[in-house]
């Protein structure tokens, strides 16, 4: 019998990787195929370019936000890898704890229990979720990481530039005069800046740098920066100002931080220590596996507790938001 069911696993686990695997090859292929039978298509009488049809998941604005996010955070994997991944782990936490369920009847219940439906599609679904999201917080706790280290070097940032400000300078000078002494954590999105200067508007350029940092003083800096750059105005002074202002909040961020991190690695060990409390108490009382996955209203306790489990990280992130 144990044999038949560790089979039975090993059979769902290589079909959710059979799936992944087809959904792989399938995409590249089917854009080739959209782009072979286009190129017969083309325009030709106007001498309009050709156009292809691509398939493309960055199509999609929250994924391609997604993408954005990865490549802040110094992520080397693609989009497509990532969003490949998180189905595996859909697939794998899905079949997997459907297969964990039934071991557990098997090892643990008693008399008519051992051959009762436990209908785990609901159960299986939620924990295959809860799987898929951990590439996904990964890629934000690191991209929040990131962040937080350019915050921490806003103050140096904006001291760095009051250093090589002159009236009516311009933006594109100042950000070359000032790339070579940026730190570290902020010569990457300094560099993109100088980029983005030379191809686009100095609004939409430095509009898109404070986004991709995504905190408040990058923002004031932005504002008081466009002033200056503008209208010509020396905003030397203001930018002094904003350096205290920086100071001060950073003081009182810092206590803010050192509770975000404990609460943190606190949800972490929650989630683990979630599942290892059920499996507990099912190996130390067996009748708690009819309690957990029979009994109607426990089969709904573990789908709450699976939905506040996500929540829980869902509000981790909220939190960890750096306001300066």
């Amino acid at each position: 019998m144990t044999d038949q069911i560790v089979s039975g696993i090993a059979k769902g686990l290589f079909l959710a990787l059979w799936i992944i695997g087809t959904v792989m090859i399938a995409v590249p292929v089917l854009q080739k195929i959209a782009v072979i039978y286009q190129r017969k298509r083309r325009f030709r009488s106007l001498g309009e370019p050709d156009k292809e049809i691509k398939i493309s998941l960055r199509k999609i604005p929250i994924i391609d936000q997604f993408a954005v996010e990865m490549e802040i955070a110094e992520i080397k994997w693609s989009v497509e890898v990532v969003l490949a991944m998180m189905l595996m782990f859909l697939l794998v936490g899905g079949f997997g704890s459907a297969g964990a369920i039934y071991l557990l009847q098997q090892a643990y219940a008693t008399g008519a229990d051992r051959i009762a439906s436990t209908n785990p599609l609901i159960l299986s679904l939620c924990t295959g979720i809860l799987f898929a999201s951990f590439p996904y917080f990964y890629i934000r706790f690191r991209l929040q990481r990131k962040r937080h280290r350019i915050a921490l070097r806003m103050i140096a940032l904006v001291q760095n530039l009051i250093g090589h400000y002159r009236p009516r300078i311009t933006m594109a000078e100042l950000a070359s005069k000032a790339g070579p002494t940026m730190h570290t954590d902020v010569r990457s999105e300094w560099k993109r800046l100088e980029l983005s200067l030379r191809i686009k508007p100095v609004k939409d350029a430095l509009y898109e740098f404070s986004e991709r940092l995504d905190n408040h003083w990058a923002d004031d800096l932005v504002d008081i920066l466009l002033i200056g750059i503008t209208r010509g105005v020396n905003v030397t002074g203001a930018l002094q100002k904003l350096v205290k202002d920086m100071l001060t909040s950073k003081r009182n961020e810092e206590k803010r931080l050192a509770m975000v991190t404990v609460y943190r690695i606190g949800t972490v060990f929650l989630v683990l220590a979630a599942f290892g409390i059920v499996l507990f108490n099912i190996m130390a009382d067996p009748p708690n596996f009819k309690h957990y996955f029979l009994d109607p209203f426990g089969q709904s306790l573990m789908v709450l507790t699976l939905i506040v489990l996500m929540g829980s990280m869902v509000m981790v992130l909220k939190s960890g938001r750096k306001r300066f």
